[in-house]
């Protein structure tokens, strides 16, 4: 009996505040619970540091274990899919002005 393949490893140290993604277990993801999540959720997991395509090494000889990465992981977590939306309270201005019609004759 052979056990099912790893589509993502977890890697605790990067998610020391227990953040998780819906549907998505605090462990290791197996490739059926991979194709079950939401292609939007695959997204924000792939630019987490909390997994990883290949298995990590121990925490102490990683590489991605620093300090640095520690902090900014919260940077890179996004706990929820984001519209493709710009909000601003600035004015916007139009990179193109429409033609002056005022002279124009019929």
């Amino acid at each position: 009996m052979s056990k099912e393949k790893i589509a993502r490893y977890y890697v605790p140290e990067h998610n020391p505040d227990g953040h998780s993604f819906p549907g998505v277990p605090l462990a290791d993801v197996t490739e059926t619970q991979w194709i079950d999540t939401p292609p939007d959720i695959q997204a924000e997991v792939d630019a987490s540091d909390m997994y990883r395509k290949t298995k990590p090494d121990s925490p102490a000889t990683e590489p991605e274990a620093t300090e640095s990465a520690k902090r900014s992981h919260k940077k890179q977590v996004a706990l929820e899919p984001t519209p493709n939306v710009a909000v601003t309270t600035e004015p916007i201005t139009p990179i193109v002005s429409a033609p002056d019609m005022s002279e124009v004759s019929e």
